[in-house]
């Protein structure tokens, strides 16, 4: 069985500084968004990484309060419709792996 690895995030908002950390998925994605800034993410653009990326970020804004925006986009190619690209607000940090705490 493989070991997921956890990351360890610092949120400055409103509420004042908070910590939390995240394993798998969830952990990958929101590292995604910090990463991306203000260009933001889509579903497209992490490919293989993300299965139910709206509901991610449905988590991220209930029930860790983190403020992401939704950009709507239209489709390129010979498909109609729209896209969402979401764009991380809120400022969070990801504690380098380099500095996690090792295992006791």
């Amino acid at each position: 069985m493989s070991k997921q690895l956890k990351k360890t995030f610092f949120v400055y908002d409103e509420l004042g500084k908070r910590t939390f950390s995240l394993k798998g998925k969830t952990s990958f994605i929101l590292g995604q968004l910090v990463l991306a800034g203000p260009k933001g993410i889509t579903t497209l653009e992490l490919k293989h990484y993300t299965t139910r990326l709206a509901n991610r970020i449905s988590e991220y804004r209930n029930d860790y309060s983190l403020d992401i925006e939704t950009l709507m986009e239209a489709n390129t190619g010979s498909f109609g419709g729209t896209h969402g690209r979401y764009v991380l607000k809120t400022v969070v940090e990801v504690l380098p792996l380099e500095n996690l705490p090792e295992a006791a």
